[in-house]
């Protein structure tokens, strides 16, 4: 999302599978839930390359979603289900802030059972295809 904005007359498209939109957001609902909250911590220090006790300071600086301003067009694919990122609490949010921005989107919600197939993906690269 930052690299959209910082360079976004070098981006042409953006293509996201099953994302982690709102790290903040994912963040604040894995504390509630103690069981998987130290995996959580350890994961995104891991990431980031910092302790894990500086990550709750360091989630506390993310911007928020609305935030991000880009129009580079974007494609989700996003299962409706069996993923650790929920699309409702993801890319359906992220779709709706793009809506009112009139920037593009597609989301594109699959069961499980429907792969990803490259020519999908080759098909989305291909409307923004340019000569640089």
């Amino acid at each position: 999302m930052k690299l959209m904005e910082e360079m976004q007359g070098n981006i042409r498209s953006c293509l996201l599978i099953n994302p982690c939109l709102d790290l903040k957001g994912h963040f604040y609902q894995m504390k509630l839930n103690r069981l998987f909250y130290k995996q959580t911590v350890k994961e995104i220090g891991a990431a980031y390359g910092i302790a894990n006790k500086n990550v709750e300071p360091f989630v506390e600086t993310l911007a928020d979603l609305s935030a991000y301003q880009s129009a580079v067009p974007v494609k989700i694919w996003h299962a409706a289900s069996g993923v650790q990122f929920p699309f409702k609490v993801h890319s359906r949010k992220y779709e709706e802030i793009r809506y009112h921005l009139h920037a593009p989107i597609e989301l594109s919600i699959h069961l499980p059972e429907k792969r990803l197939s490259l020519g999908n993906i080759t098909d989305f690269y291909k409307l923004y295809e340019k000569e640089v």
